[in-house]
């Protein structure tokens, strides 16, 4: 074979090479338009697609996050927020549509339980997968959250305090509230308030009745105050109201004791403590009291006119007038 058909073999198979590695390259740009066309929810095209552009702490459980929206491809379907506290522990995760961020002028607004543990917020992108499944994409963007000074508390309870109040506290000192009732304490950063034993939170006297009739009850600085009374005896039953006195009624009331004489009731030691100057009535002294017996046929009188004419007065009885027979 000589030079010039040489030439023209070689020239032939270097255009096949060149056509070969055209057709390659052109299917690897076909097959990536494709594949991108048909997996355009990957996680590795969303980036960079939503930043935090404030954090605001309204109180102890309300947070808004405003986002910023960057450009970003149609196939980003959300957001997921995660909250972390200061060991990097996550707190909470939200997530949020686009239609939803949309509608509320990209202010994500969430519940956490005590905000003051809220250290660190993370937003990704939430896209959708060839499966048609919701998957979450890459980081879009860190906020760390600085404490401001505010004091938030949570909502008021029954008696008009908080029982519980947040805030990065370093001293105790930190920690007070109006509430009397309970003594505030910094603990590993933060307030608490635990009540104190037996404390009453008032507004009003009334409010501090505790059922114990020798107690004046009086609501002072907010706080219930039971003020014993003297000379009265507190009780749980009328057993413990027993005076020694078999004359009265023993009772329990209100935890107080209340001791009522019995009408007519007299007490006694001997049978003689019990005279009442009637000679038609037998006295008797039964367990410390009196009790008087009428004697039958006896008919008591005071003069001669009280028995006239059968019977004569006495000594105070009507007898037998033997004077008339």
């Amino acid at each position: 074979m000589d030079n010039k058909g040489m030439s023209k073999s070689m020239k032939s198979m270097w255009i096949m090479i060149v056509i070969t590695l055209s057709l390659f390259v052109l299917g690897f740009i076909i097959h990536f338009i494709v594949k991108s066309g048909s997996d355009a929810g990957s996680p590795k095209r969303i980036n960079d697609d939503l930043k935090i552009s404030s954090v605001k702490i309204i109180n102890y459980e309300d947070v808004n996050i405003s986002l910023k929206k960057n450009t970003y491809d149609k196939d980003l379907i959300g957001a997921r927020i995660i909250f972390y506290d200061s060991e990097e522990n996550e707190i909470l995760i939200e997530d949020a549509s686009i239609e939803e961020l949309e509608k509320n002028k990209y202010i994500f607004s969430t519940y956490v339980d005590n905000t003051s543990r809220i250290k660190k917020i993370k937003v990704y992108s939430l896209v959708m997968s060839k499966s048609l499944e919701i998957e979450r994409g890459g980081l879009q963007d860190t906020y760390k959250v600085v404490f401001n000074g505010t004091v938030f508390s949570p909502p008021k309870d029954e008696t008009g305090y908080s029982r519980e109040k947040v805030i990065n506290c370093t001293y105790a000192s930190d920690c007070k509230d109006d509430n009397p009732c309970t003594v505030g304490s910094c603990s590993n950063g933060i307030c608490s308030y635990p009540l104190i034993p037996g404390c009453e939170f008032c507004k009003y006297d009334l409010e501090c009745d505790d059922n114990d009739s020798c107690t004046k009850d009086l609501c002072l600085e907010r706080k219930c105050v039971h003020t014993a009374l003297e000379n009265c005896t507190s009780c749980n039953s009328s057993l413990d109201c027993d005076d020694g006195n078999v004359c009265t009624t023993d009772e329990c009331i209100k935890k107080a004791c209340v001791n009522n004489l019995i009408e007519g009731c007299k007490a006694c030691s001997v049978k003689s403590d019990c005279h009442d100057d009637n000679p038609c009535t037998e006295d008797i002294c039964s367990e410390g009291k009196c009790s008087h017996i009428s004697i039958p046929g006896c008919s008591p009188c005071f003069d001669y006119g009280d028995c006239y004419p059968e019977y004569a007065c006495v000594d105070g009885i009507c007898v037998l007038n033997y004077s008339k027979e």
